[in-house]
């Protein structure tokens, strides 16, 4: 995918970067992975498709909570980005459990992790 940084103004902090009709990661809008797009619309309305984790969201209200701007949106979309990094963390620190209680020098890391 094609970037195109463009000009910032006073209000966004730094360039912002688009792609063909979606904007792109950058230091003003830091999304978990380098291949996720996404777009906001009038109100909070948010879309937000994560290429490398294979996930997509989307959050359209049916009623104005603001004049111009809502969080509920990026809060929800925070939860499921939450939601996504415990049940991912589980497997991957069973399995270092594992490989920590049968490697010597590991040994202390798997005793942390039994948590007594």
């Amino acid at each position: 995918m094609t970037a195109c940084p463009v000009y910032a103004g006073p209000r966004s902090g730094g360039p912002a970067r688009f792609g063909m009709g979606f904007g792109l990661p950058s230091p003003t809008v830091p999304l978990p992975n380098p291949n996720t797009i996404f777009w906001g619309g009038y109100g909070g309305s948010l879309a937000i498709i994560d290429l490398d984790a294979r996930t997509s969201f989307a959050y359209v209200m049916n009623r104005l909570a603001g004049p111009m701007w809502d969080a509920r949106g990026l809060g929800l979309v925070t939860a499921m980005w939450g939601a996504l990094g415990a049940i991912l963390a589980v497997p991957v620190l069973a399995i270092l459990k594992i490989i920590s209680d049968r490697l010597r020098p590991l040994k202390a890391l798997g005793h942390f992790l039994e948590g007594e």
